[in-house]
């Protein structure tokens, strides 16, 4: 008995030691005959439909981003930007089953339960002149809601550094 309740206190605390890494998925996409070299300054495109939740979160994100175009050398401008910015978030309830112990004969091991919302960041980056699709980064991790406004603000730094980590990608 005394092994069974050490092998459930050794399984729970990594499965909690695992929760507690947060991990991001990101993915990009991009035009491979396109100049990136010429781009210099953007503006962001708007969407009138953000609903008043989203509102302070793109607010965030677009702080994040433009921070983070500025460190790579690009211009936020209004009149006659190179490319255009707009952002699409979007929400999703996971589930993920992980098992636990061993089966033996016809006894078979629990089942860990896992149930979690993941959100999901989009990025796309348009030419100003051609109307086109340039880039695309994606991102998508963990929706955490018990957490400070400085934990918020890194978790949206990171999600936003794995987005633009290939932009602008390098000639081949």
């Amino acid at each position: 008995m005394k092994i069974i309740n050490v092998r459930m206190y050794i399984v729970t605390t990594a499965f909690l030691m695992l929760s507690a890494c947060v991990s991001y998925q990101a993915t990009y996409d991009y035009d491979p005959e396109y100049n990136f070299s010429a781009l210099k300054t953007y503006s962001w495109i708007s969407d009138p439909t953000v609903s008043a939740e989203a509102e302070l979160v793109e607010k965030h994100l677009r702080k994040a981003v433009d921070s983070k175009l500025t460190e790579m050398g690009y211009t936020s401008t209004i009149q006659d930007p190179d490319f255009l910015i707009s952002m699409f978030l979007g929400r999703q309830n996971k589930t993920e089953l992980t098992p636990m112990g061993y089966s033996y004969g016809a006894w078979y091991g629990g089942v860990n339960v896992y149930q979690y919302e993941e959100g999901t960041l989009v990025f796309d980056l348009v030419d100003a002149k051609q109307q086109h699709l340039i880039y695309r980064g994606v991102v998508r991790t963990e929706i955490k809601h018990n957490i400070t406004f400085e934990e918020r603000q890194e978790r949206i730094k990171k999600a936003v550094d794995k987005i633009f980590q290939y932009f602008p990608p390098e000639k081949k």
